[in-house]
């Protein structure tokens, strides 16, 4: 199954009116992914956003779109 990049559309529907001050919108959704992926805290608005947006599940592990979208947002900066 080929899994997409996530949408302006579907960012700005899954954002509502949260407020990150300066913070880049792929950026707050990539730091939740990475909470996500390693069991860390997070705070509630973040997390309702990844989970509006399909990228995690109730049992707080990513879905198969959330490890492509977290892969996908840090994949320039990993080093082999």
């Amino acid at each position: 199954m080929k899994h997409k990049m996530l949408s302006d559309e579907e960012i700005k529907k899954a954002w509502g009116h949260a407020n990150f001050r300066d913070m880049e919108k792929l950026d707050v959704i990539k730091q939740a992914l990475l909470k996500v992926a390693t069991g860390s805290y997070q705070g509630f608005t973040s997390h309702q956003i990844v989970k509006e947006l399909g990228l995690v599940r109730k049992n707080y592990t990513l879905t198969a779109r959330g490890k492509y979208c977290l892969y996908e947002l840090i994949k320039d900066q990993i080093i082999i």
